[in-house]
């Protein structure tokens, strides 16, 4: 590696102006765009028609997302990258701006180097070693107190690339359910070799998945792959246990596009002739499905959780003694109008702790529920949340999962000494939905048996749903039919196209009223058959025990082992006994029988 090539050192990481000279030495250039201080690529020479252009790019390098000739490809709290068009021939550069506001994040970067230099650094090295990647052209820092709080950098883009997943989908038409092709199994092949070409160089890349390569097709060569977003990157001596579970994240990746008989293929690139990881080959592959199957339980967890931080899909504001988790498409002067507004003239349900209803609010409809908080309440809630921040996340955790349910927008915690007093839970409305138990009421109520087609539909689909909650280890206190709602549009397409077979279109039903969800509740087999009776207590008249039994036979995959006739028999003395709670609960609750046993009381014997 020549010297002129060497990633910056700590030397050059002082503070900005540290050091003398032109970036033609590598060290410190004189340009400067604010406070932030930039190193340009020492092969970017004077005379370089590429310099001109870099270095009025630096001059007002914050003003560079807004400029027309950029185009933002991903922001979020702590990096923007942009696609910018410096007016060259054939060459359009990505810009990287990292921001570090969190005491951590400074506390940290103040020992070890920040990500726009780490990436730098990790470019550069990777290119004198042969590898594929990105042009960097200058990185840049600001530092406060000895610590970076912020950064930048400038990279040539791969001209003419797709990314690895798109060209994997092309080569495997028939996608994970498909068969491996020749051209797909060869592409994963050449994966592997790049993958035991990196670790054996050293580069321990943590967050190592397809989304970080790049595929430029060729015909000569078969095209290459880049590899990019190196902020994580580190060098350092690799174990044979890091080797894999590093591997295994790669595969969860593929795994969106590519069959499981893709994972030999790519083991078998990455052993090569010296294995770099001993064991038999099939073992090898067992283990890596294994990871990846744990891989997929830490994406959903950590995905579960991005709605209630700000990312590149939500934000956080607080304003006005309210704090507001919001979708960023979400205008924010709409949800200040359903805050400061009351309820619908016509809401759905009304009770003295709140509301639900459907708010327009310009061309936008949402369904919101409003609920206020009692102070044991609002105490009870700072431990565990309170009923509609749970509803928020699980929300997006069921989307996240592929459940269907109405998809959350926003939360808005009105806030008073570190208590939350209320909430608004905004959600997009359900196309014609209504509560599946008087969907029922009204179309079946005095029909003959049997009922048709389309409540055969709705039975397997409701099987179907409490099957894809369950399967996820999710429990949820009330299952009721009124909490699933049914969209009259989905269950007549699906009723044209489908001739009673067992499928299930996931638009027909969807879970609503999700406050009495847990993700964190042990679903143990009393809570399963707990959620199966509140599910099919519904009145006789429209809805039979063949239609439970329907639902029944969807819940379990059509395994006989929930036909079990003592199953069957326990089941429906569940749902007797469920009946008569509901019908207490309804007509002698715990007031009336109390108001009673007062009234005998006074009255004279």
């Amino acid at each position: 590696m020549s010297a002129g090539n060497q990633g910056p050192d700590a030397a050059e990481y002082g503070e900005p102006g540290a050091a003398s000279g032109g970036a033609g030495d590598g060290e410190w250039a004189p340009a400067r765009a604010g406070e932030l201080a930039w190193t340009i690529d020492p092969l970017v020479s004077a005379g370089d028609p590429i310099r001109g252009r870099l270095e009025g790019a630096l001059r007002r390098w914050s003003d560079l997302p807004a400029d027309p000739a950029s185009r933002e490809i991903k922001s979020n709290r702590l990096r923007t990258v942009v696609r910018y068009d410096p007016g060259l021939a054939r060459v359009r550069w990505i810009l990287k701006q990292y921001r570090h506001p969190g005491r951590l994040d400074r506390l940290r970067f103040r020992f070890i180097p920040s990500h726009a230099e780490r990436e730098w650094q990790a470019l550069r090295r990777l290119r004198d070693l042969g590898f594929a990647a990105p042009r960097p052209l200058a990185v840049g820092i600001r530092r406060s107190s000895g610590s970076t709080v912020e950064g930048g950098l400038i990279m040539e883009e791969v001209g003419g690339a797709v990314a690895l997943l798109d060209a994997l989908a092309t080569f495997l038409p028939g996608g994970a359910d498909g068969p491996l092709s020749p051209e797909g199994e060869g592409l994963i092949y050449r994966t592997g070799i790049l993958l035991r070409k990196l670790h054996d160089a050293g580069a321990d890349l943590p967050d190592l998945h397809a989304s970080n390569f790049l595929f430029t097709p060729s015909g000569e060569t078969g095209g290459t792959i880049y590899i990019i977003d190196l902020h994580s990157a580190r060098f350092r001596r690799l174990s044979a246990r890091r080797r894999l579970w590093r591997l295994s994240r790669m595969v969860h990746s593929l795994l969106e596009v590519m069959p499981q008989a893709g994972i030999a293929p790519l083991l078998a690139g990455y052993q090569g002739e010296r294995g770099a990881v001993k064991g038999t080959s099939a073992r090898l592959v067992q283990l890596l499905r294994v990871q990846a199957a744990r891989r997929v339980v830490q994406r959903i967890r950590s995905r579960s959780r991005r709605c209630l931080t700000e990312s590149t899909r939500f934000s956080v504001e607080r304003r006005d003694g309210a704090r507001i988790y919001r979708r960023r498409e979400v205008p924010p002067a709409e949800l200040e109008s359903i805050r400061r507004g009351g309820p619908p003239p016509d809401p759905l349900k009304r009770d003295a702790k709140g509301w639900v209803g459907r708010i327009e609010v310009g061309r936008s409809v949402y369904w919101v529920k409003r609920r206020r908080y009692s102070l044991w309440e609002r105490i009870r809630g700072v431990v565990e949340g309170h009923r509609l921040r749970r509803a928020y996340s699980v929300g997006f955790s069921f989307e996240v999962r592929g459940i269907p349910t109405p998809r959350v927008l926003a939360l808005i915690e009105e806030r008073r000494f570190g208590f939350v007093r209320g909430a608004f839970l905004v959600t997009e409305p359900v196309a014609g939905g209504e509560p599946l138990d008087g969907y029922l009421l009204a179309e079946f109520f005095d029909q003959p048996r049997p009922s048709g087609l389309r409540k055969r539909i709705l039975a397997r689909s409701a099987g179907h749903l409490l099957r894809q909650v369950h399967e996820a280890g999710i429990y949820t206190q009330d299952f009721s039919p009124q909490n699933i709602l049914v969209s009259p549009q989905a269950l007549r397409e699906a009723e044209a196209t489908r001739s009673g077979a067992p499928v299930f279109p996931s638009c027909i039903l969807s879970l609503a009223d999700l406050d009495s969800v847990h993700l964190w509740r042990r679903l143990t087999p009393a809570r399963r058959r707990r959620n199966l009776i509140q599910a099919g207590n519904l009145p006789e008249g429209h809805v039979f025990w063949s239609d439970r039994l329907r639902a029944l036979h969807a819940y379990a995959g059509g395994a006989t082992c929930f036909l079990d006739p003592g199953f069957i028999a326990d089941l429906r003395e569940g749902l007797l006994r469920e009946a008569e709670l509901t019908l207490n609960r309804d007509v002698g609750g715990w007031r009336n029988r109390w108001r009673r046993w007062k009234a005998r009381r006074s009255s004279p014997r």
